[in-house]
């Protein structure tokens, strides 16, 4: 019954939200509102974010989590609150790969990169095909290669490992112009956030009645 009036009560939610403004962000608590925010990718106007009934859904079913509980109890219930956004999932706007080379040794390191942080998968010898082939074949996603001693960079793509977009080297607009024709925006649906069980909450939140 309860999941029914939950079901009904998002229905309404939507409908109160759909002419862009939205009653429930007025009430909202602090708590959801950071849970169900969909940080935006650093290129703007590429790769997935989550729609705006999305985050309402989410910031709904947070507020029902936590509805009438007292500070500790809701704290309980919301700790470890988990809501899936492109990003945050690991999806392509938070991962990107690159080749990083050097003229001397001549090899290229592919690495796998994620907020700032980048780390090794393979590495070739520049000129090597195989090798080449064989560092694409362990990619996830599009790969960027800027060789020494040339103007140009290409992103390959690691199923075809054909080259999908060049761009002058060290110029980010026409890089970030090559990533919103591979990965151009959407909106779409965000599974709604996952929080732990109420009954792991049950002592914390009777105490606290």
């Amino acid at each position: 019954m309860k999941k029914l009036f939950y079901c009904v009560w998002v229905v309404a939610v939507l409908a109160g939200c759909s002419n862009g403004s939205c009653p429930l962000d007025a009430n909202l608590d602090p708590r959801c509102q950071s849970l169900c925010t969909d940080d935006p990718p650093a290129v703007e106007g590429a790769f997935d974010v989550c729609s705006s009934d999305s985050l309402t859904i989410c910031k709904a079913s947070c507020m029902a989590q936590i509805e009438d509980a007292s500070s500790l109890c809701s704290a309980c219930l919301l700790e470890d609150a988990y809501f899936d956004t492109p990003t945050a999932g690991g999806g392509a706007g938070a991962w990107w790969n690159k080749f990083n080379c050097e003229a001397e040794p001549s090899t290229c390191i592919f690495e796998d990169c994620y907020g700032g942080m980048c780390g090794e998968i393979c590495r070739f010898t520049i000129g090597n095909q195989t090798e080449f082939d064989a560092c694409l074949d362990q990619g996830y996603w599009n790969v960027e290669l800027c060789l020494p001693g040339t103007s140009t960079c290409d992103i390959y793509d690691t199923d075809t490992h054909l080259v999908v977009c060049s761009f002058t080297k060290d110029n980010n607009t026409q890089r970030e112009d090559c990533i919103r024709v591979i990965y151009p925006r959407e909106e779409v649906e965000c599974d709604a956030p996952n929080f732990r069980p109420v009954l792991e909450c049950e002592s914390v939140c009777l105490q606290s009645e």
